[in-house]
């Protein structure tokens, strides 16, 4: 760190503008969950969107988004995390998300995780996963309980099978009706056949 001396008016003007350029580059919008910094983040209202954008560009790019959860081998399992109402309250809406892309020839849905940091009062969140338009859960939808910050897990499926190019979106149905809830997380847990 540098000490200089700030004699004029317009040496502390400078001086707070270089600290106010620092931090504007160091917020959390310029990083990715792993503290690395994003380059070309293109902006928006949600803040997962940073991270979303670039984990698609390094799929595209060549990244690796498979990881070895357990057995079977190195990459057989990945997890495709998003978030939607990041510190701010959610609303209701079809389509919200980036779409999901199906990366391998096939693909095998086994579990879903899904949890709010701020739970919802009043009523249930209830978010929804479709493909070609059509839901992927069996009978009930993701439900995250009013008044409950615990992780929900889903294991049925009208829908677990994919292939290379399908697209699944996210719809989030209905909120709480005196606190809609926040940060409304989603882990998918595939496996590759």
């Amino acid at each position: 760190m540098s000490v200089r001396s700030l004699t004029t008016l317009s040496d502390c003007i400078r001086a707070i503008k270089e600290m106010d350029d620092t931090l504007t580059n160091l917020t959390t919008r310029n990083l990715d969950f792993h503290q690395r910094q994003i380059k070309n983040a293109h902006p928006s209202i949600d803040d997962f969107d940073y991270v979303v954008r670039k984990e698609l560009s390094d799929l595209i790019g060549g990244g690796k988004p498979a990881i070895n959860i357990s057995g079977g081998g190195a990459g057989n399992f990945y997890l495709r995390t998003f978030g939607y109402g990041v510190n701010r309250d959610l609303t209701t809406g079809t389509d919200l998300l980036p779409d999901l892309i199906i990366p391998f020839p096939s693909t095998t849905l086994l579990k879903i995780f899904a949890k709010c940091k701020v739970a919802p009062t009043g009523d249930d969140v209830i978010a929804d996963i479709n493909l070609l338009g059509a839901s992927i859960l069996d009978g009930s939808k993701i439900t995250i309980p009013a008044g409950s910050a615990s992780v929900v897990i889903i294991s049925s499926f009208t829908t677990a099978g994919f292939t290379e190019g399908q697209v699944l979106t996210f719809d989030l149905d209905q909120i709480g009706s005196i606190d809609p809830g926040q940060t409304l997380v989603v882990t998918m847990l595939f496996k590759k056949n």
